[in-house]
């Protein structure tokens, strides 16, 4: 009857190749845990039902060495190995000298040490992580964003720094795509690419040096403001040729679009040149750009920030195309296509699915509002009221898809509340 054991981290998992050349049977077998919720406690489960972790992966080694029974744990996603030795009774752990074969790739001794238990790798991962930043760069100059899922003991810094730089690279290609065919598409594409920068920046930035951060911020801020307005001359545009409104006016508005749109390529000039200090910024493996909360860990700190973000999507009011709803929506969505895959990735991949599902409609109820307001006149009385109609009836479906997606919201807020 297994009384005690005893918990060491191995170097790597060259130990398996070890047991192989010796031709010591084992048996292995593969294991697919959660971390989940049961009776107020934390508990491992093969079922991802009420998971509150993302899936912990290991490959597990068992064999008979000298009368006492190993197991070697070797964790994907965290990059860890563990080698666990199991006992019979007290003595059998006083007596023991580890077998000189496995000596030479054994480390410290981690049976005491919480932060290698089961239940935290899945939550946090391996805590002795060290990410490669410039690995981790090259990644995203090659695949644009992209999300980070078991970033570990990462600090809030550094993870800020990945996540943007992944952003910023999605937002130079829009650039530039946009200065070379400044068409509809590309504009919105370049929109997109600044929303996601500017959310971003708001989810990230206490983990940078506040003054210099929000400097970058207010560029982001600004030349989205410019796209946003030429996007909406656009619009007013192709709505009034589709319609076949042809008037003094429509030339007006054209002559007008061109202009906007002349001064937004010369704009993106100079904002190429702030992307650029802004790469430099990021590219930097030093902490001299860090804020005061830049040494706290990521996954502790951004689920307080998710938190907040959902708190504000639940509260907000949705009143017009213009409202805290829409808004909290854009952040919350952002935020948890760079962060939520940390802690549940198929309850935040659900959950985005439903703020896309609301931003979609809240960008025809934008066109619709704005139309309106456009032809507030006289002559246009018929074409107004329909374009209010449809506006009021995309703000009742949005209210249905928010009352919806509040249990999600309170399912993901539960599962962040073991992250701090």
């Amino acid at each position: 009857m297994q009384v005690a054991n005893l918990r060491f981290l191995l170097r790597d998992d060259a130990i398996i190749r070890v047991l192989e050349e010796d031709n010591l049977p084992y048996k292995k077998q593969r294991f697919l845990l959660f971390a989940v919720q049961k009776n107020s406690k934390l508990e491992l489960s093969k079922s991802a039902k009420s998971a509150v972790s993302n899936a912990l992966y290991f490959l597990e080694y068992s064999f008979s060495l000298n009368g006492l029974y190993y197991i070697i744990k070797s964790y994907d996603f965290c990059d860890t190995c563990v080698l666990e030795v199991r006992f019979n009774d007290a003595r059998e752990i006083v007596d023991f000298i580890m077998p000189s074969m496995l000596a030479n790739h054994c480390g410290k001794n981690i049976t005491n040490d919480e932060r290698y238990s089961e239940i935290n790798l899945a939550l946090f991962g391996n805590p002795n992580y060290k990410s490669d930043f410039n690995a981790v760069i090259e990644r995203a100059k090659l695949c644009g964003d992209f999300a980070l899922l078991a970033p570990g003991q990462l600090s809030s810094f550094e993870g800020a720094k990945i996540a943007l730089y992944g952003v910023l690279e999605n937002t130079n290609i829009a650039v530039l795509d946009f200065l070379v065919k400044k068409n509809t598409k590309s504009l919105k594409n370049l929109i997109f690419a600044l929303e996601k920068n500017y959310h971003l920046c708001l989810c990230c930035g206490s983990g940078f040096d506040e003054q210099i951060f929000s400097s970058f911020n207010a560029k982001f801020c600004e030349y989205l403001a410019l796209a946003n307005s030429l996007g909406e001359q656009n619009y007013l545009c192709d709505y009034m040729s589709a319609q076949n409104i042809e008037s003094k006016s429509l030339k007006e508005l054209k002559k007008e679009r061109n202009i906007a749109e002349d001064e937004l390529v010369l704009k993106l000039g100079d904002f190429s040149s702030a992307l650029r200090d802004f790469s430099v910024m990021l590219s930097d493996e030093s902490d001299f750009y860090s804020g005061e909360h830049g040494k706290k860990a990521l996954k502790a700190s951004m689920a307080l920030k998710l938190q907040n973000a959902i708190k504000d999507y639940e509260n907000a009011p949705n009143t017009s195309a213009k409202s805290a709803l829409k808004e909290s929506s854009k952040h919350l969505y952002h935020a948890l296509c760079a962060f939520g895959q940390m802690y549940n990735a198929k309850l935040s991949a659900k959950l985005e699915k439903k703020l896309l599902a609301i931003l979609e409609i809240y960008a025809h109820c934008d066109k619709c509002e704005f139309l309106a307001k456009s032809f507030a006149l006289p002559q246009m009385e018929i074409i107004n009221k329909k374009l209010l109609h449809s506006a009021e009836e995309s703000l009742k479906k949005i209210a249905k898809k928010h009352a919806k997606s509040i249990k999600i919201c309170q399912e993901f807020w539960q599962i962040l509340n073991f992250y701090h």
